[in-house]
C-alpha cells in the first residue's frame, strides 16, 4: 500500500474512533494504532462496553456490537477479516494475536423459544464466550454462546463451535459429500 493509501486509512480510522468515542465516551475504549477499513460498524447500547486494545485490525464490513449490558473485549494485534459479526449481550473476550477469517459469526446469546410468542418478543439466553491468545478461526465459522477456546487453537473453516476446547487443539467438523444422479440419462430413458 502506498504512503498516501496508508495515510488515508489512518485518517479514516481515527475519524471513526473519534466519532464512536464522542457518542459513547464512557462505553468505548480503543488502544493505539487501530486499523479500520471502510464500512466498519460499531453498535453500543447505553449500558454496554466495547474495549479494543492496541493494533486491532478490522477489515471491510466488520460489525461489532455490545447490547443490553454486554461487554466485548478484543486484545492486542487481533485481526478480524471481511464481513465478520461479533455481538455481545453478556461477555465476549478475544485474546491477543488472533486471526478471525472472513464471514465469521461470534455470539454469546441466542433466542429463548419456550413461548409461542412471535420471535421479535422473545428474550435471549446468554453465556460468556472466551477465545484465548493466538487462535486462528477460519472463514465462515460460527462461535456460539458458552464457548471457551484455549490458546493456540485452530478452528477449521466452516465449523460451528459450541463447548470447551483445550489449548493447542484443531477443531473441525467431519463431513461427507454425498452425490446422487438426478433424472435419467439418454441410455436409461430408452
Amino acid at each position: 500500500m502506498s504512503l498516501i493509501g496508508k495515510a488515508y486509512h489512518a485518517t479514516k480510522t481515527m475519524l471513526k474512533v473519534s466519532f464512536t468515542k464522542l457518542f459513547h465516551w464512557n462505553h468505548f475504549f480503543c488502544g493505539s494504532l487501530p486499523y479500520f477499513k471502510v464500512k466498519v460498524a460499531i453498535t453500543i447500547s447505553s449500558n454496554s462496553t466495547i474495549k479494543l486494545a492496541n493494533r486491532i485490525k478490522l477489515m471491510e464490513g466488520v460489525r461489532l456490537g455490545a447490547i443490553n449490558g454486554g461487554i466485548l473485549e478484543i486484545d492486542d494485534r487481533t485481526s478480524i477479516n471481511v464481513g465478520s459479526i461479533i455481538v455481545a449481550h453478556d461477555s465476549i473476550r478475544i485474546g491477543k494475536d488472533c486471526q478471525i477469517g472472513p464471514y465469521c459469526l461470534i455470539y454469546d446469546h441466542d433466542h429463548k423459544f419456550e413461548t409461542a410468542e412471535d420471535l421479535a418478543s422473545q428474550e435471549f439466553k446468554t453465556k460468556p464466550v472466551s477465545i484465548g491468545n493466538n487462535v486462528w478461526i477460519g472463514a465462515n465459522c460460527t462461535i456460539l454462546r458458552g464457548t471457551v477456546i484455549g490458546d493456540h487453537c485452530v478452528i477449521a473453516a466452516g465449523t460451528v463451535v459450541k463447548g470447551v476446547y483445550e489449548p493447542n487443539t484443531i477443531v473441525y467438523e467431519k463431513r461427507e459429500i454425498m452425490t446422487r444422479k438426478i433424472g435419467k440419462t439418454k441410455e436409461e430413458k430408452a
